[in-house]
């Protein structure tokens, strides 16, 4: 078999990052609802509002960190308004008082506002993340087999490096480039070397989202999606429902292959696009492998 050209997503893909953000929704969340009990709207109503405000500061922000945080501290300064007028309906709470109107208000806003930008950096915290099982051997398997390993990552770039040394991860790849947004065919073009490659080489975009994979789809017929499915948090990224109430569908693409598991790649045909269910089964290859 020729070898490839494989691009891989980073987090949720190689290994799990997307728990981080959830966690600290989560903790915004609850912490806003601790401390101000019931001057607080509704969650339903405090998180539609939390996403949009998300969803503005994306043109600026991107992927890069502190977006979360400044979403977050966006949210709660447009609150404190609103519990000026739960004042006027007559709520009361001990604790949120003196926060919000006690002679300490000023030096207590201080404190919860440096509480919540720590929330909202806990995303970036990468070292609590871990390979997915089996991610490092498929991974050096696939390089040992002559194709080409890229990452591309949308992430923030200064933070990438540190977060790359970490994890060990160039010891995987040949080529690496994070991207503030999301991910464009230039993008692919420029970490893959599409057009320094022999003809027929044959491109993979390898990722759990479809924006990892449907940017590649332009470019070429030579390229092709290999999807391992795992949902986003952010509203920025849009989840199709499926009978899986926790994991989106699969990806409903002719050049698109969906997988469970990264360990699945080592039944890959790459050149053919082709999952050999009968590789490793008793030493069998099906047809397709076999030419």
């Amino acid at each position: 078999m020729k070898p490839a050209v494989l691009v891989f997503d980073a987090d949720d893909t190689l290994w799990m990052n997307e728990w981080q953000y959830s966690k600290a929704f989560s903790e915004f969340y609850a912490y806003l609802y601790q401390t101000f009990g019931p001057y607080m709207p509704n969650f339903r109503a405090l998180q539609t509002r939390f996403e949009e405000i998300d969803r503005m500061l994306f043109p600026v922000w991107g992927v890069r960190r502190g977006r979360v945080s400044e979403a977050m501290l966006e949210t709660y300064h447009e609150l404190r308004d609103y519990f000026k007028r739960g004042v006027s309906a007559g709520k009361r709470f001990p604790k949120a008082d003196v926060v919000l109107w006690s002679p300490e208000s000023a030096e207590k806003q201080t404190g919860i506002e440096a509480r919540i930008a720590q929330i909202g950096d806990r995303p970036f915290q990468y070292k609590h993340l871990r390979w997915l099982r089996f991610a490092q051997i498929t991974l050096d398997e696939l390089k040992q087999r002559g194709h080409t390993l890229c990452v591309l990552t949308s992430y923030d770039g200064t933070v990438w490096p540190k977060k790359a040394v970490y994890l060990e991860a160039m010891d995987y790849f040949h080529h690496s480039l994070a991207i503030p947004a999301k991910k464009t065919a230039e993008d692919f073009i420029k970490v893959s070397g599409w057009g320094s490659h022999e003809p027929g080489t044959k491109f993979y975009a390898i990722g759990n989202g479809e924006s990892d994979i449907t940017p590649a789809l332009e470019i070429s017929d030579d390229w092709h999606g290999i999807y391992l499915p795992h949902g986003s948090t952010s509203a920025y990224f849009i989840n199709e429902k499926s009978d899986d109430p926790y994991m989106p569908p699969s990806m409903n693409h002719p050049r698109v292959l969906t997988l469970d598991s990264i360990r699945q790649l080592r039944l890959i045909n790459f050149d053919a696009f082709h999952y050999c269910e009968e590789k490793g089964v008793k030493g069998g290859f099906c047809r397709t492998c076999h030419h």
